[in-house]
C-alpha cells in the first residue's frame, strides 16, 4: 500500500496552496481510503490518462461535515457516478450520486446531484474524518444505483 492508505498506483504530494493532497489515479472503479481533516474545504484527485480533476468537498456546518465530489474537465460529458462512505466505531454513512462534469471550479458546494452530512462524532481525535470514495470510469456505473 501507498502513503495514506491508497493503492500503490497513486501519488501523494505535498501540501499545494489551499489544498492538502494531489492524487494521480491510474484507473477508475475501486476503492480508496481518504483521510479529511474535518476544516479541510476540499481534496484534488486527478485521473492521470486523461486529466479529469475530481474535487473532494467539505463543509464544517453545525450539524457535522457536509461532503460532495464534484468534477472539472475540459471536454464536454455528462459526469461520474461515484461512492462515498464515512466509517467511525463501527458506524457507516454511505452516499451513491453523481457528479455533472464542468469547465471550472464553482465556489458552490452544491453542484452535484446529491451529498452526504456526516455527523460530528464522527471526526477521529486527530479531527479527521476517514472516508472510502470509489468514483466509476465514464463507460461503467455501479450495478446497485
Amino acid at each position: 500500500m501507498a502513503a495514506h492508505g491508497l493503492p500503490d498506483k497513486f501519488v501523494v504530494w505535498q501540501p499545494m496552496d489551499h489544498c492538502s493532497r494531489f492524487m494521480h489515479a491510474e484507473y477508475y472503479n475501486r476503492t480508496f481510503n481518504v483521510a479529511l481533516d474535518a476544516n479541510e474545504r476540499f481534496q484534488i484527485l486527478q485521473e492521470q490518462d486523461e486529466g479529469v480533476i475530481f474535487l473532494l468537498n467539505n463543509s464544517s456546518e453545525l450539524l457535522g461535515n457536509l461532503l460532495t465530489v464534484s468534477c472539472i474537465w475540459h471536454r464536454s460529458f455528462s459526469g461520474f457516478f461515484y461512492d462515498i462512505v464515512a466509517k467511525s466505531q463501527g458506524n457507516s454513512l454511505r452516499l451513491q450520486s453523481f457528479t455533472e462534469c464542468t469547465k471550472r471550479r464553482s465556489n458552490s458546494i452544491l453542484v452535484t446531484t446529491g451529498f452526504l452530512l456526516v455527523p460530528q462524532n464522527f471526526r477521529n481525535s486527530s479531527n479527521e474524518l476517514k472516508l472510502e470514495l470509489c468514483i466509476w470510469s465514464k463507460d461503467s456505473f455501479p450495478t446497485n444505483f
